[in-house]
C-alpha cells in the first residue's frame, strides 16, 4: 500500500509525493510536557485547543530509522470517546517553510526527542460544557533532507491525558 500526501509550503509551494515506507507499522512516541491553550472564541458549539508538546521517538524496527532532527508535521489528532474508540478531532495540512532539515539517524532500539511539536484538535460542547481533560493520541510524520532523498516516518504517539484550561466565551 502506497499513501500520498501533500505539504504546503509557507511560500506557497506544494510538494506532492509517496511517502517511503508508509506500508510500515508507524513508529511509537511519548508525548511529555503538553502545553494547552485554547483558541479565540468563536461563540459556536465548537471550541478549538491548541497544544505543544515534545516527542520521544522510538525506533522498534530491525533496521536504522531517519527523522527530522527538530520538525514534525501533525496532519491530525485522535480523542478516545467513553467507549474506549478513537475519533479524529481534527485533519490539518502540513505547514513548514521549505528547509532542508538534516535528517537525525536513530539505531534499532534507540530514540530521539523532538522538543517542540504543535498541534491542535477541537471539541464539542455538550450540554454547553467541555470536559476538563481528554486523552489523545497524535499522528505525526517527520520529514527530513539526507543527501538528495527526503526520507520521512509515520509516527503515533502512545495516549496522553490532556488537561484541559477552562474554556472562556469571550
Amino acid at each position: 500500500m502506497i499513501r500520498t500526501i501533500t505539504v504546503l509550503a509557507a511560500a506557497g509551494l506544494s510538494l506532492h509525493g509517496q511517502i517511503p515506507g508508509a506500508a510500515r507499522e508507524p513508529l511509537r512516541a511519548a508525548v511529555r510536557n503538553p502545553r494547552v491553550w485554547q483558541s479565540v472564541p468563536s461563540g459556536g458549539n465548537r471550541v478549538t485547543f491548541f497544544v505543544n508538546f515534545e516527542a520521544t521517538v522510538r525506533n522498534d524496527r530491525s533496521t536504522e530509522i531517519r527523522v527530522s532532527s527538530e520538525w514534525a508535521c501533525v496532519p491530525y489528532a485522535e480523542l478516545r470517546l467513553e467507549s474506549g474508540d478513537w475519533k479524529k478531532a481534527l485533519e490539518a495540512s502540513c505547514i513548514s517553510p521549505v528547509r532542508d532539515d538534516p535528517c537525525f539517524v536513530v539505531q534499532p532500539g534507540g530514540t530521539h526527542q523532538l522538543s517542540n511539536v504543535d498541534a491542535s484538535f477541537f471539541l464539542e460542547k455538550f450540554g454547553g460544557r467541555i470536559p476538563s481533560s481528554v486523552t489523545a493520541r497524535f499522528h505525526l510524520i517527520t520529514f527530513c533532507k539526507d543527501g538528495k532523498a527526503f526520507p520521512s516516518e509515520e509516527v503515533v504517539t502512545e495516549p496522553v491525558k490532556i488537561d484541559l484550561p477552562a474554556v472562556s466565551e469571550k
